[in-house]
């Protein structure tokens, strides 16, 4: 668990807010108004950020978010929306 508390609630829905795409090892795609399950956080003290797992509902793909650690809390609602 990450060291941000109740930023995703576990097993509940998300809808993307925006389009975008975020590349770390893997590229993911987020598509506006795609729906996504948040299963767990994870925290790097080395490289400063939050990590974010999600499932879609649509076709059952693992999807990553990142937060640094210079972002605030509040930023996930840029990218997210509950339901």
């Amino acid at each position: 668990m990450g060291w941000r508390r109740n930023i995703f609630a576990e097993g509940k829905c998300y809808r993307v807010e925006r389009s975008f795409t975020l590349t770390l090892w893997e590229t993911w795609v987020f598509e506006k108004g795609q729906v996504l399950r948040f299963v767990r956080d994870y925290y790097s003290h080395y490289d400063g950020l939050s990590l974010y797992e999600f499932i879609s509902d649509s076709d059952g793909a693992t999807k990553y978010w990142v937060l640094p650690d210079t972002d605030g809390a509040e930023t996930w609602k840029e990218y997210f929306h509950p339901g």
